[in-house]
Order: C-alpha cells, then structure tokens, then sequence
C-alpha cells in the first residue's frame, strides 16, 4: 500500500478508524502501540502524522518494525532536510508552472527505488561526448536523470524541476546510488537563461506537453543547446492516449478535484461512469495502480496531445533535424508483432504512416532524438 500510495479504496468504517489513530498518535505519540503503528501504516504513510520522529524514537529498537519506520518516517525526515538544501536556479512565476509545481509537491512522480542493470548510452547518444554539459530539463524524481548518469558517468549533469518535493526524491536516489555528478536545483524551463550555460545533450521527456505553451518551452531549451547539439524530446500522442482523452473529459465534467481522495472515488465509480473499451484500456496501464502515476496519467492539471505532422512542424520551427525513434517496450512488442525485424526509419513520415495502422504504437509517448541543424 506504501508504494501504491494508498490509492487501493477503503471503506468508511476504516476511514474513521484511521482518523481517530491519527488523532491519538499526534496527541500522544508515546503511547502509540505497534499493532495500531503497523496497521496504520497499511492506510497511510507513518511519516504524515506530526511529530513523527517521537514515534521513530519510540520503536527505533523494534525488532519488526523498525525497517517500516526508517522507510516510512525516516526517509521522509531525510528528504525534507534534502530539500531545504535544494538551490532555486529562476523563479516560478508562470501561473500554469505554478498549478503544475503545486500538484507535483502533492504527487511527486513516480516513486522508484532500482534502475534496470548494465545501462549504456542509446544508439542516437553515440556522438555525445563522453565528459558532456548535460541538462535534464524536468527530471521529476529523478528516474530519467539516474539512467543518463549511469550510461554518461563522466558527464557534468544538471537536474532541475519545477517541484522541490520531487527533486528531493531524485536526490536521494543519486545519493543511494553514488551519483555525485548530478546536481539538482528548482527551476522552470520558461526562465532559463538564453545566454547562459550551452549544453551537449538536453533530455526532457514528458515535459513539454504540461506546459502553457509547449513550443515556447521547447524554444527556451534549444536556445540552451550547442551547435549540433542533441535532444532527447518525450511528447504525448494524440492517437495513443484515446483513452486518457475520454477519461480526462468525464473527469472535468464530473468536477473531480486533485486529491487522493478524488482519484480512489473515479476508481470506484470508473465503471460506471467510463465506456467499457475504455477502462479496461486504462486498466492495462501500470500507471492505474499508483497515485502519483494516476495523477500524472489522468488528473494532470494541463495536458496537450500531439501528431507527427505537427511535430515535423515544430522541429523545422526550431531548425532541428529528427535522429532516432524510441520505442517504449509496448510499442516495441507492437511493432514486432507487425513488422518483425524490420529496422526503424529515421523519417517521421513513415512512423506516421505506421502509427495510422497501430494507433496504440506510441501508448505511452513518442520519444525521438533531434538534432540542433547549425
């Protein structure tokens, strides 16, 4: 329930039991029994009751519970001294980078703990040089930011975010994984310094598309890139995400808010209120099973989706060149089943036409490398 976020629906018998423990561990912390302690925990984190750290005192030496609190109580103490540390590279003024700054503090996203072994660098990041100026523009919790440091350990990295909630979590990470060539600061993509720091490599994937403007957010960050430069560009498909574009609809229709609370009730009346087709697409999704990714899939205060037509548009816009396709591991198996081992073209004109047979190829997102043409 912890790494679900607790978004699994109680009743409100439970609801009114948790409450009333909460009440008596906040009032008297000491007394707290380990029993109600442990099952407490299963509805909510140890670590939001005040004072939290006189219950960590209190059963630091328990046998059986100690691992629950130092995950629940302890890291959330460290996070929050973490992210007092946490420099602030510009301001955040922009009133959509404000909603979205403040839902990301609510749900940091997503909660991870391991990285896939033996990373290396991607085929279109061959030409990236091994000591690079690398810049993750909107890292959330680090999960992104971690695989570059892997696969570039000589690279000077920077990491920024709107939320310093989620950028607290990408620093422990880092931390536990003794990635010391990544840094970490609070900063929005819209007021970054076109005169300032000029990098090799600049990934942002899952980004663009939450901003007011995402061309004026995708401008800011190629003024940032060397000649010749690379990006790694992740943006939502119009065709892949059918599904999130109903939901979304009945979501505002229906006046659900950006709460825990709200998003256990959609679950609940999801079958009643949605087509069936479309939940169970959405039930096929692992973001359906965590808070933080249920909020990001489908509460997420701004969303635009796009079509290769009208990212071949942008790119010429912004006199980039497209290098490389990704596909993520649906539409990998998507694509064999259809064209075996067919290689990827490097036109997106052809991915276009690809997409209009396989709809569902870029469920998650389209992710492609480009490259700055001067």
């Amino acid at each position: 329930n912890f790494f679900t976020e607790y978004i699994l629906d109680t009743t409100p018998e439970e609801d009114i039991w948790v409450e009333e423990q909460r009440k008596k561990m906040t009032d008297v912390p000491q007394q707290a029994g380990a029993a109600v302690l442990a099952l407490f925990s299963c509805y909510d984190s140890l670590g939001n009751i005040p004072d939290a750290s006189v219950l960590a005192e209190v059963f630091d030496g328990h046998a059986i519970l100690k691992p629950v609190i130092d995950l629940q109580i302890g890291e959330a103490i460290r996070q929050s001294k973490i992210k007092d540390r946490i420099p602030s590279a510009t301001a955040i003024e922009d009133s959509v980078s404000e909603q979205v700054r403040d839902m990301y503090e609510a749900f940091p996203y997503p909660r991870w703990r391991y990285l896939p072994q033996n990373l290396s660098r991607e085929n279109a990041e061959a030409g990236v040089p091994a000591r690079a100026r690398i810049l993750v523009a909107g890292c959330g919790t680090g999960h992104e930011s971690a695989t570059i440091a892997k696969a570039f350990p000589d690279a000077d990295i920077t990491a920024i975010d709107l939320s310093k909630s989620s950028l607290a979590y990408a620093a422990a990470r880092a931390e536990d994984m003794g990635l010391s060539h990544v840094s970490f600061a609070q900063g929005d993509i819209l007021r970054l310094d076109p005169d300032g720091e000029k990098y090799d490599y600049i990934v942002c994937t899952g980004v663009l598309h939450h901003m007011k403007d995402p061309v004026a957010g995708w401008r800011a960050l190629r003024n940032l890139l060397k000649p010749k430069g690379l990006m790694r560009i992740g943006l939502y498909s119009e065709a892949g995400r059918r599904d999130i574009a109903q939901a979304r609809a009945v979501i505002s229709s229906q006046g659900y808010g950006v709460t825990r609370k709200d998003m256990k009730a959609f679950r609940r009346n999801a079958a009643d209120a949605l087509p069936a087709d479309v939940l169970a697409s959405l039930q096929k999704r692992m973001d359906y099973y965590q808070a933080s990714m249920l909020c990001d899939l489908l509460f997420h205060v701004q969303e635009h989706r796009f079509d290769l037509g009208q990212i071949r548009k942008m790119l010429d816009e912004l006199a980039l060149q497209h290098v490389e396709m990704k596909l993520q591991a649906d539409g990998l198996l998507t694509y064999r089943e259809k064209y075996g081992a067919r290689p990827f073209s490097a036109d997106l004109a052809d991915w276009q036409k690809i997409e209009e047979e396989l709809p569902d190829i870029f469920r998650s997102m389209y992710v492609f490398w480009c490259r700055a043409k001067t």
